[in-house]
């Protein structure tokens, strides 16, 4: 069966069902002047998800693809989207997952990761280029206490952490904890500050 891999807004609809399966995930984007790059992805998955996708029934979708066979399949349902490495590390309690690919166009990541708005785009304010990337959808409302509760109890530990290289220098991001290192910006999100935010969290690049 083809899984989505989704971003934090997967992991956002199935809150309750990922407590006790735990993600940490960081995300690096090379985007080149015409549009074009690479993406690597690093997650760490609990050995209950893990053991999860390996017995899934249809109509349970998962918030990554977890075995090889899932993530080439639905890299290969993607034109323009090309696997270049994959490699699955398994231990007692997790499994440390990393993949590396080629895409021709952001549109192709944003399919990748299967949400139904774009978690990356480009364009254009005044006279800047600007990525924006869609770290979090926002919960209208928050989290209702017990959720807020359990979220706390077993995703402290956990963080989204992004990475981006464009291509000239960045002057600015919107998000004031961002490290910016000539070409490349970096921020790094709790996974509770992310899950608890009640609007959409947006980083903003500018080159």
């Amino acid at each position: 069966m083809n899984r989505k891999i989704w971003f934090l807004a997967g992991i956002l609809g199935m809150v309750v069902f990922s407590l006790s399966s735990c993600i940490d995930m960081e995300t690096k984007i090379e985007l080149n002047s015409q549009g074009s790059g690479t993406l690597e992805l690093v997650y760490i998955v609990s050995s209950a998800l893990v053991q999860l996708g390996s017995t899934a029934s249809p109509g349970v979708n998962l918030p990554l693809p977890i075995a090889e066979e899932d993530f080439r399949q639905t890299v290969a349902s993607i034109p323009g989207l090309a696997l270049r490495s994959y490699e699955r590390k398994d231990e007692p309690d997790k499994s440390i997952i990393k993949a590396s690919l080629t895409f021709s166009a952001l549109s192709e990541v944003n399919q990748l990761f299967g949400g139904k708005n774009p978690v990356i785009s480009q364009g254009q304010e005044g006279t800047d280029r600007v990525v924006e990337v869609t770290i979090a959808s926002g919960t209208p409302g928050g989290l209702d206490p017990k959720t807020k509760e359990l979220v706390n109890a077993f995703f402290s530990t956990y963080s989204l952490k992004f990475h981006l290289t464009l291509p000239q220098a960045v002057k600015r991001t919107s998000v004031p904890q961002s490290v910016v290192q000539g070409n490349t910006a970096q921020l790094s999100i709790p996974v509770v500050q992310a899950l608890e935010q009640t609007d959409p969290l947006k980083w903003k690049i500018y080159w």
